[in-house]
């Protein structure tokens, strides 16, 4: 499998495929039909028993990260010639941390359903200053490296 030569598609696959994964694993809780928002504090999740939905949605929050780190694994025994192969494994690897994410997200309404939302915005936007300000860090330290 040859890759394109204009180094667009290869980089973006691993991204594209695991922007479908959330979705797609949050849907296996569902019954056909389901209930109101209020039924989610009350102990009902689309029909599941509130610990079985729990359970299942962390042990795929468990396996998305563990997923996700083997194949990162395999990617590092592959040497330069094999890049489909390396493509495949990025974008497995992405996509089980996509499929981590739906635990991720319940944990905020398991701990505080009437602030989840504030929960939410707090702990993202502290996962995301390490991704600022390691840069800023970095610069100041090698300022005299070109």
């Amino acid at each position: 499998m040859a890759l394109p030569e204009s180094g667009a598609a290869a980089p973006s696959a691993p991204w594209l495929v695991r922007l479908c994964a959330p979705q797609n694993c949050s849907l296996l809780p569902k019954k056909s039909h389901c209930p109101p928002p209020k039924e989610i504090v009350s102990g009902c999740i689309h029909g599941w028993n509130l610990n079985r939905a729990r359970v299942l949605f962390s042990c795929m929050m468990c396996l998305g990260m563990l997923g996700g780190a083997a194949f990162l694994v395999g990617v590092s025994f592959l040497n330069c010639t094999q890049t489909a192969l390396a493509v495949t494994l990025m974008t497995l690897s992405t996509t089980m941390s996509g499929v981590s994410l739906c635990g991720f997200f319940t944990n905020h309404m398991d701990i505080a359903p009437q602030y989840a939302g504030t929960l939410m915005g707090v702990s993202n936007g502290i996962a995301a200053a390490p991704g600022f300000i390691a840069p800023l860090v970095a610069a100041v330290l090698t300022k005299d490296v070109s």
